[in-house]
């Protein structure tokens, strides 16, 4: 199966900024595959990507959040593996601007109180449904977002026996306790005893 990335990605042409800079071994050896592959794999956009991917034989490395948004909107997609790496995102605003504190404390406290997560759905599910000519292909839309966290997160019924054994060994470790205190009382003369 061949892969590829957006050509801008690993252009030469990046200000301060070349391939041959990273050196982790396993983008330096996805980067020869790449770049000796006939004819070239590498996509103009990341929208001629997905189109090769859906074509067939095909795998398409993007940033994953915009991969997490078009398996949201196409359900004939799919994402692999995790992050090959992890990149944060900022808001630039000049050294001295009174904004900057403004807005490093609401972006926390939106994250923190779960109203970025809740827009997220907004304009990504719920105003946004996926593709029509993808919806006879998956879950209903309904249940495609509840039925893959399902597929992926464990439930109680899975790791029930965890708990049962955590229960027994907690219940056994007492038992021995109290019965080591009670051998150790017994060992000592009555007549040797301390009382408080």
């Amino acid at each position: 199966m061949k892969f590829a990335v957006i050509q801008l990605v690993f252009s030469e042409s990046l200000p301060g900024e070349k391939r041959s800079d990273n050196d982790s071994p396993l983008i330096k050896r996805m980067w020869a595959v790449m770049e000796a592959a006939q004819p070239s794999v590498f996509a103009e956009t990341n929208k001629k990507g997905v189109d090769r991917v859906l074509r067939g034989g095909y795998a398409y490395l993007m940033e994953s959040t915009t991969i997490e948004y078009m398996v949201q909107k196409n359900c004939q997609l799919t994402q692999v593996g995790g992050q090959l790496d992890s990149k944060g995102y900022g808001i630039a605003t000049p050294p001295d601007a009174k904004i900057r504190s403004v807005l490093s404390a609401a972006i926390v406290e939106f994250h923190e109180g779960g109203l970025l997560f809740q827009l997220k759905e907004k304009w990504w599910k719920t105003r946004n449904p996926p593709d029509p000519s993808s919806v006879g292909k998956c879950h209903l839309y309904s249940n495609a977002s509840s039925s893959s966290a399902s597929s992926s997160e464990m439930g109680l019924s899975s790791v029930g026996g965890v708990f049962i054994v955590l229960f027994f060994g907690c219940l056994v470790g007492a038992l021995l306790c109290i019965g080591e205190f009670i051998w150790e009382v017994l060992k000592v003369p009555y007549g040797e005893r301390v009382s408080c």
